[in-house]
């Protein structure tokens, strides 16, 4: 199971994305951090316990961990951006 880990407050549910072979991502847009705009995003997916415009809080269920693309196992890439660049998530958490 994969939960939200925003700082305080509430995220938004941006929908999820097909992009190349990473399959099943949900973006949750905790908006202004530290002062810029910082979004995750959690790629491959099993199933989302969350959906597109909904408000999620701080270890609330968003998924489940899963095999989507053309991953051979299961694992997530867990990702952040600040300002739309990557950024290490564990730096914000």
């Amino acid at each position: 199971q994969l939960y939200a880990l925003n700082q305080g407050g509430t995220s938004t549910v941006n929908g999820s994305t097909l992009p190349n072979h990473i399959e099943h991502k949900p973006h949750l847009n905790h908006g202004w951090v530290n002062g810029a705009p910082l979004m995750t995003s959690y790629s491959h997916m099993s199933r989302f316990s969350v959906s597109a415009g909904q408000k999620v809080s701080r270890g609330q269920r968003i998924g489940y961990v899963g095999t989507t693309g053309y991953s051979t196992g299961c694992h997530l890439h867990w990702m952040a951006y600040v300002d739309g660049a990557t950024s290490d998530p564990q730096l914000h958490y």
